[in-house]
């Protein structure tokens, strides 16, 4: 450990970049400064003291035994990656709707969904006793987020969404899903507020690009979204075929790409373009829960201030982050940048 006297260190401007202006670097002069070191750690597993320097204090510390890297830790929830399904079903009010889930689980010709007791999902399904699960690819994730956010009130017409009822269960089968199952209810167990529903497949559906002449499923042509987490953040995820997207583009054109690196803000005489962050949800909110505001610009009216803090903590970042990769890539693609 090295303790530098702050008379020994002079400031030395270095330009990083046009739009982060000037930074300051320390450069070291040998001259005044002084180290100290610190008793190495020993190298095998059990508990040791450990002594300042100044051999002020003495502490205990535990050293974990090889390969035991773990530690335990707190939260609610642990979302480890299930995969984002939109579950379709009759309703008694406005005839067919949707609602977006995450919790399922299937063996063989059995599934596991799980939904909240109080939601109209459940409700409906207990009545009716089927549904589908319409499983949407990346280029479904506006309707699918919107899905999840609008709560007892029709859905499917609001997003846009084409479907046809299915022939077995009556649920609908949304046109733009690439993969379906099409289930009736066995048995529905509730617990701590949620309804676990165990139910049979009765048929399985796929876009006839994801089936082969054998009709066997083409794992590699679908994508499907997974959703992971804990209590204090989740995110959206994608499955690849384990190649860099950037790299596997450059392979398929023969030529390498770099990754373009866009400025955190861009700031004229007269503009300032910027991402949004959670300082402004208030502002956003005001403008986005009314109708006329939202329908206009394609989404749903934000019902609450903590439904547009969990937009913009928890899905605007990953919606931003594919938006520019999908640009960057179509500008580099036709060689207007490098």
């Amino acid at each position: 450990m090295v303790k530098l006297n702050q008379e020994s260190c002079e400031w030395l401007p270095l330009k990083t970049g046009w739009y982060r202006g000037y930074t300051f670097v320390p450069v070291i002069l040998w001259q005044g400064f002084s180290i100290s070191f610190k008793e190495p750690r020993p190298k095998v597993a059990g508990e040791f003291r450990d002594i300042d320097a100044d051999g002020a204090k003495a502490r205990s510390t535990f050293l974990p035994k090889e390969g035991d890297m773990k530690q335990s830790f707190e939260t609610s929830k642990l979302y480890y990656g299930f995969p984002i399904f939109i579950l379709g079903y009759q309703d008694q009010t406005h005839g067919y709707n949707v609602t977006t889930c995450s919790s399922s689980y299937s063996l063989g010709d059995w599934l596991v969904i799980g939904v909240g007791s109080e939601e109209n999902a459940a409700d409906q399904i207990k009545h009716y006793q089927k549904f589908t699960v319409n499983i949407p690819d990346e280029n479904l994730m506006l309707e699918m987020e919107q899905a999840g956010f609008i709560s007892h009130r029709e859905k499917i017409d609001k997003l846009g969404l084409d479907f046809r009822p299915s022939e077995l269960t009556q649920a609908p089968i949304l046109d733009a899903c690439p993969v379906v199952l099409d289930c009736k209810v066995d048995r529905i167990i509730e617990e701590d507020g949620i309804c676990h529903i165990f139910a049979k497949i009765l048929d399985r559906l796929a876009e006839s690009d994801l089936l082969d002449d054998r009709e066997h499923f083409k794992n590699d042509r679908f994508a499907p979204a997974y959703f992971m987490g804990d209590g204090h953040k989740r995110v959206y995820r994608y499955l690849d075929d384990r190649i860099d997207p950037w790299e596997a583009s450059s392979r398929k054109r023969g030529r390498r790409m770099t990754r373009a690196e866009l400025p955190e803000q861009i700031e004229t005489e007269r503009l300032l373009l910027r991402v949004r962050t959670v300082a402004d949800a208030e502002d956003i909110f005001d403008f986005a829960s009314h109708p006329e505001v939202s329908y206009p610009a394609g989404f749903p009216p934000v019902k609450t201030l903590e439904d547009e803090i969990y937009y913009l903590e928890h899905i605007l970042p990953s919606a931003i982050k594919k938006t520019i990769s999908q640009l960057v890539m179509a500008l580099w693609s036709r060689g207007l940048i490098k």
